[in-house]
């Protein structure tokens, strides 16, 4: 989750809406570790606000050196 953040940011696009993401896929729900296959979604979505800062310097560090994503609706 952490390196897909940076990704993220390296590529112009906010970090901090992967929070949203989580959070509008249900990442307030409770589930049993032992039966996933991946970790609890607040688990998750605890360490990815945890490692925001420095992935937000990394976006502004990438809008500083003029990068913006290339994607159309």
């Amino acid at each position: 989750d952490i390196v897909g953040m940076n990704y993220m940011a390296q590529a112009g696009y906010d970090p901090s809406a992967v929070l949203e993401l989580w959070r509008e896929m249900g990442g307030d729900r409770r589930q049993s570790d032992w039966l996933s296959t991946h970790p609890e979604p607040r688990l998750r979505m605890s360490d990815m606000a945890r490692n925001l800062a420095p992935a937000l310097k990394i976006y502004n560090d990438a809008l500083d050196a003029g990068v913006r994503p290339r994607c159309r609706l």
